[in-house]
């Protein structure tokens, strides 16, 4: 299982300062992965929650082969919510 992130940052600690660092996926197909827990790929090199920059934020992409449900415009589909659990399982700051 995989998902495309992006990993942001606050530089100021304000919305304005919140800005891209970099896009990759986040996923359980690699061999640094544990026990079903995901872990975050940019550019080959798998990243573990202690590796990215302090105050970093994993923010996973909605899976756009899911049905759109406009209800859930803000917390994003079930299978993403039950993704970004696993994310924070692991350890990583995730939106």
């Amino acid at each position: 299982m995989q998902r495309v992130i992006e990993i942001r940052s606050r530089d100021d600690g304000t919305e304005r300062g919140n800005r891209r660092l970099s896009r990759g996926i986040a996923t359980t197909d690699s061999a640094e992965s544990s026990h079903g827990l995901p872990v975050v790929v940019i550019g080959g090199r798998a990243y573990g929650p202690a590796d990215l920059p302090t105050g970093s934020t994993v923010v996973v992409e909605d899976d756009p082969s899911e049905p759109f449900d406009p209800t859930r415009i803000l917390s994003g589909s079930d299978e993403t919510r039950r993704f970004r659990a696993r994310l924070l399982a692991a350890g990583y700051r995730t939106a």
